[in-house]
């Protein structure tokens, strides 16, 4: 899902670079048809995987699996909100792993099975899984107030990207452009969890970010 959804933000920047960027009628009938087919193999995949269950038709399915994070949330809300025991022990869980084995110390709490276990929910014979929306984490991390200001920054950060790539795609490969396309459809997938936190806060995003300015500096010196 992140690579479509970054192949076609990049689509679009590149679009309004060449001042080309029309909407047709094929491009609407490829929309459509790629959502169709998303959609029959998100099914599949779901019912192999046994995330979604066999007893309830496709929409039933997806009606479960989008609303489910949402009655997560909820649920959160209406038991005692367990706070982290370390800052931000959900949100920089990457990093918090990265320096444990870098360093080897231990920084995160032990969790156990009984506690994995118990973020799986279900709701009146459906299973709900245990995704919960980014506010979840961020709740526990951060508190409500916390909360609100982490997604202000994470508006402010996002939309600076944004804009950036936009600038400087219309003259050459950019450092910002990559980070845009990258983090782009975290933002998306926030409704099931904080994917941008689970994104950017790691070991994997470190050594990218590392390998993209190498690309970005052999591309900009050597002449193909």
């Amino acid at each position: 899902v992140s690579m479509i959804i970054g192949m076609v933000l990049y689509g679009i920047i590149k679009n309004r670079e060449t001042q080309k960027f029309k909407i047709r009628i094929r491009t609407i009938f490829l929309f459509f048809l790629a959502v169709i087919v998303f959609v029959f193999l998100f099914d599949y995949y779901a019912r192999v995987t046994k995330r979604i269950e066999d007893d309830y038709g496709l929409w039933e399915n997806i009606a479960i699996y989008v609303g489910a994070p949402i009655l997560n949330l909820d649920s959160v809300f209406r038991e005692n909100i367990q706070h982290s025991e370390i800052f931000g022990e959900k949100t920089f869980n990457g990093l918090y792993t990265l320096l444990e084995n870098r360093l080897g110390i231990e920084i995160l709490p032990i969790v156990t099975m009984a506690s994995k276990a118990s973020e799986y929910r279900s709701y009146r014979g459906h299973t709900l899984g245990n995704v919960y929306t980014i506010f979840n984490p961020l709740i526990k991390d951060f508190y409500i107030v916390g909360a609100m200001i982490f997604t202000l920054l994470l508006g402010f950060v996002t939309e600076t990207f944004h804009l950036e790539a936009n600038k400087r795609s219309r003259s050459n490969l950019s450092i910002l452009t990559m980070m845009y396309i990258y983090t782009a459809p975290t933002i998306f997938l926030s409704f099931f969890a904080n994917k941008f936190a689970q994104t950017v806060f790691n070991a994997d995003f470190l050594h990218g970010f590392l390998a993209w300015i190498a690309i970005i500096f052999i591309l900009k010196k050597v002449k193909v």
